[in-house]
C-alpha cells in the first residue's frame, strides 16, 4: 500500500477514535474503571504487515501504559 494511502487511513481512524471518545466516553469514577477503559481503547494486537515502524512504536507505547497500570493493579491485589 502506498505511504499516502496508509497515512490517509491512519488519519481517518484517528478521527473516528476521537469522535467515538467524544460521544461515549465519560471520566470513570475509579482507578479500576480507568484501567478497564484504557484496556478496551488500546487492546493487545498483533502487528499488521501494512503498519510502518512509527505506527508500531506508537501503538506499542499506548499499550505499554495499559500493561503498566494492569501490573500495578495486580500488585495491589496481592
Amino acid at each position: 500500500m502506498p505511504k499516502d494511502d496508509y497515512r490517509k487511513r491512519f488519519e481517518r481512524l484517528k478521527q473516528v477514535q476521537r469522535d467515538q471518545l467524544k460521544k461515549d466516553t465519560i471520566l470513570p469514577d475509579t482507578v479500576d474503571e480507568v484501567i478497564t477503559l484504557l484496556d478496551e481503547l488500546y487492546p493487545e494486537r498483533s502487528p499488521s504487515v501494512e503498519e510502518n515502524n512509527n505506527r508500531l512504536m506508537f501503538r506499542g507505547g499506548q499499550r505499554s501504559v495499559v500493561n503498566f497500570l494492569l501490573e500495578l493493579k495486580h500488585r495491589s491485589e496481592m
